[in-house]
């Protein structure tokens, strides 16, 4: 895949540069790669990890001596309802349409803004940055992206 005249619209941009003060170059980019169909993230419901795996040693006192037991137990019980409500999810990295990588066990959105958002957005870049149909696009998207950061200052 070559690009010849990489260009977007100015709602695009408008919308790149808001990504870029907001999450930085990788998303971004990111965001650039799935306008263009070439990567995406799924969430998934993750119907095999319980509460327990998600607590942990968490609210155990013993390791947690520096909290008394009942705020604990005040904690457990909150984060145990926000597991029940917002549910448990694993997030898959897609690109060219192929799955890349899979990571679970995030509470509602907590997957964003966990470091592992930013892997995912990354490892896209890398990816398509040396596969020989897109190391071309990559670098230019790269590029386009770079250009705008004057702008956003």
């Amino acid at each position: 895949m070559k690009v010849v005249n990489y260009s977007l619209s100015n709602s695009d941009k408008q919308t790149l540069k808001s990504d870029i003060k907001k999450h930085g170059i990788p998303k971004a980019l990111f965001n650039l790669f799935v306008n263009d169909g070439l990567a995406n993230i799924t969430k998934e419901v993750c119907g095999f990890y319980t509460f327990e795996d998600h607590a942990g040693e968490c609210f155990c006192p013993i390791v947690n001596d520096n909290l008394s037991p009942a705020e604990l137990k005040r904690q457990e019980k909150k984060e145990r309802a926000r597991f029940n409500r917002q549910g448990c999810f694993a997030m898959t990295l897609y690109i060219l349409g192929n799955k890349v990588d899979s990571i679970g066990g995030f509470v509602g959105n907590d997957f964003y803004g966990s470091g592992y958002d930013n892997d995912f957005y990354t490892q896209a870049y890398e990816i398509l940055k040396t596969n020989g149909a897109t190391s071309e696009y990559a670098e230019s998207a790269m590029a386009f992206v770079m250009s705008e950061i004057d702008g956003v200052k």
